[in-house]
């Protein structure tokens, strides 16, 4: 009954204002990188998996190292990455992702790509086993 009863509360308050939030180009700031998030992008700041991501990257050496940020929204993490000095290539789905990479890499050398990168997989061997 109060699980019903909170769903409820949520959807009438929390999702309509949720929604309108998200039908604009929003602001976001972390880590000493600022963000313009597109309407439709993966918005850092209300999940917390960029967050936590961007903990374990600071725990790594990232200099001269190669990585591949596959989903990647708003740039966030890639951008970091380069800025430790790390070569990255950014590739999302949406083309407004990747529009949100351009705004978001100004001045910093960071490849991107659009489209499924395993779209034409036919098997895949195991790593283990």
């Amino acid at each position: 009954m109060i699980r019903k009863s909170v769903k409820l509360i949520l959807n009438y308050t929390y999702r309509p204002l949720l929604v309108l939030y998200l039908k604009w180009e929003r602001k976001y700031y972390n880590d000493g990188i600022r963000l313009v998030v597109l309407p439709g992008v993966f918005h850092p700041g209300l999940f917390h998996s960029t967050t936590f991501m961007l903990e374990i990257l600071k725990t790594r050496t990232l200099k001269d190292k190669n990585i591949l940020e596959l989903g990647a929204g708003t740039g966030m993490l890639s951008v970091y990455c380069v800025k430790k000095g790390a070569n990255v290539t950014a590739s999302d789905i949406s083309w407004k992702a990747i529009v949100n990479l351009d705004r978001a890499r100004t001045g910093l050398v960071l490849r991107k790509k659009h489209g499924i990168f395993f779209a034409t997989v036919q098997t895949v061997t195991p790593l283990y086993g």
